[in-house]
């Protein structure tokens, strides 16, 4: 009679692992499946640029609205605000920035790639006899970020959400004097920018590329 029941429970706790093990395979599936058509959505809007950035300036819009007219949560846009700071530095950041000052050291031995037709010209890495000549080529360094835009709008699209959820919690409306984190962050934004705009004076690089530039034809013999 126990052996019996012994084998009852044993055979009820073999199907229940069973069963649990199923349950789990499913539910993994279907959060693979999940996570396929979100990133094949993610992929299919990397093209859309300008539709994905009135989305985010929608998005982020809302949240400022609510808290400018709500008047609350300040400690949450604050954190907000310096988030997307942060992504903003680091899209205008060279991708090795270290790289990049030495190369500056050694740009006039004419060791680095220059960045320009004028740097070009300089360093004397010119292909043809005539630097002013149409048939010059000039080999050009892209600019390379430390995060690519898709990633910015990425990062800074999945904190809105992260900000917007936060509204809803009433203990994360913490008290604070609110013009103090306008004044901290007017400065902490003035000094970093400040610095930025130093550092690519000094490095001569510019961060933007609004068209694509040539320096000549090419013609193979």
């Amino acid at each position: 009679m126990v052996q019996s029941r012994l084998a009852a429970i044993t055979l009820s706790h073999f199907w229940f692992l069973y069963k649990f093990s199923r349950m789990e395979s499913s539910t993994n599936r279907i959060f693979k499946l999940i996570s396929c058509y979100h990133q094949l959505f993610l992929d299919h809007t990397v093209k859309y640029v300008t539709l994905r950035w009135m989305y985010f300036g929608f998005i982020s819009t809302l949240f400022w609205i609510y808290i400018f007219t709500v008047n609350t949560h300040y400690v949450i846009a604050y954190m907000y605000a310096v988030f997307l700071l942060n992504l903003l530095l680091r899209f205008i950041t060279p991708l090795s920035f270290d790289d990049l000052c030495a190369a500056q050291e050694d740009a006039n031995g004419g060791t680095i790639l220059p960045c320009s037709e004028n740097d070009a010209k300089k360093s004397g890495v010119a292909t043809r006899n005539n630097a002013k000549s149409k048939d010059n080529v000039y080999e050009f360094k892209p600019f390379l970020r430390q995060m690519n835009e898709f990633t910015f709008w990425l990062s800074a699209t999945r904190i809105t959400y992260i900000a917007l959820c936060s509204l809803f919690f009433e203990f994360l409306d913490l008290p604070v004097f609110w013009p103090l984190l306008v004044l901290y962050f007017a400065l902490l934004f003035t000094t970093t920018m400040n610095q930025q705009i130093r550092n690519m004076i000094k490095y001569k690089y510019v961060p933007f590329n609004f068209s694509k530039r040539t320096y000549g034809s090419v013609s193979r013999s």
